[in-house]
């Protein structure tokens, strides 16, 4: 079908909320079905959507991810009193609408958890943000040329993917403007301890951050040292840590004044959040899995904003973290 049906999807969604014959006239008229780098008109409908979209939802297509990595970069913007994520939600659901996103998958609750993109809709996609985005696999000790050669203060989102035998390509710490950096650390080789602490002091501007592994056979005190510096990273809003083998995350985290998502996955060994918690008044979410957490901090009463909680541990009475413990009648303000 060569992308046919999702073109007439896609000219058959903009043409919805077209009402006047002069509308429709000025989208058969465009000077977009003309554009060569259009190849046999399959992208032209999808720019035409694209344009007719609002402002603040084009930003969000082009970061095709999701609602909480939206609301770090400041894409969705505020109505009144209604939540961000209730907003993200109705962007989601216009940009769905207009067949940019498919295959929906949903959770228990109904909630769409993760969906799928159109090849066509994917090329798009890296069209419009050919000079932003970059998602790069590292194998080697090698600088990658496909960083090297893009424009470093242009970048601002990237994925690396690090290898067996892979060295941390530091040409990336040129990007000084980077906003979000996601690092799938393939196999336990590659050592980012004393890399992070570098990006940690020249990436400052990070709204997003991930680390993940796909091994947890990290050394117990050398990732209690992996996050050692973040607290410079005084604009981030997302973490996510994943299959790092540490039993606590440092006190210093709690100097991320900004942080909104704090997701922490498969971290086996994960035992105590930090006890200075309630430092982060502008955090939302705080998901965990896979623990064995032996208490939740006092200071989490103090978390006003939060909307997600994964679990919260109870702790008896006479415990040995009575004192640092928060309780259920802790939160009754929250």
């Amino acid at each position: 079908c060569k992308g046919l049906p999702l073109a007439a999807k896609t000219i058959g969604s903009l043409l919805r909320f077209k009402r006047t014959r002069e509308e429709w006239e000025s989208i058969l008229d465009s000077e977009l079905w003309q554009l060569e780098e259009f190849e046999k008109g399959l992208l032209a409908p999808l720019l035409l959507s694209y344009n007719d979209l609002p402002p603040m939802i084009k930003r969000c297509f082009q970061y095709y991810e999701l609602i909480k990595l939206w609301m770090a970069q400041d894409y969705i913007m505020p109505e009144g009193n209604k939540e961000l994520e209730i907003i993200g939600e109705e962007y989601f659901d216009y940009l769905a609408m207009r067949s940019f996103f498919q295959e929906f998958f949903k959770d228990n609750e109904g909630v769409v958890v993760r969906c799928k993109m159109h090849d066509i809709v994917h090329d798009f996609a890296q069209f419009l943000t050919k000079n932003e985005c970059i998602a790069i696999e590292v194998d080697d000790d090698e600088e990658p040329l496909s960083l090297i050669n893009t424009y470093q203060e242009k970048l601002r989102h990237s994925m690396l993917v690090l290898g067996y035998e892979a060295s941390f390509p530091i040409s990336i710490f040129k990007a000084k403007n980077l906003r979000s950096l996601f690092i799938n650390n393939t196999l336990i080789q590659v050592s980012l301890t004393h890399v992070l602490q570098s990006l940690f002091d020249q990436l400052k501007c990070l709204r997003a951050l991930r680390i993940a592994t796909l091994m947890n056979t990290w050394d117990v005190n050398s990732t209690n040292k992996i996050l050692k510096g973040i607290e410079k990273l005084i604009h981030l809003r997302y973490l996510r840590l994943v299959g790092l083998g540490t039993e606590e995350l440092p006190e210093t985290c709690c100097e991320l004044l900004n942080l909104q998502v704090l997701e922490i996955e498969q971290c086996t060994s994960l035992k105590r959040l930090p006890l200075g918690i309630g430092k982060l008044v502008n955090l939302r979410h705080l998901t965990y899995d896979d623990s064995c957490l032996e208490f939740i901090p006092k200071g989490i009463q103090r978390l006003t904003n939060l909307r997600t909680l994964s679990e919260f541990v109870v702790v008896r009475g006479g415990s040995k973290y009575g004192g640092k413990a928060c309780n259920l009648e802790g939160l009754r303000y929250t």
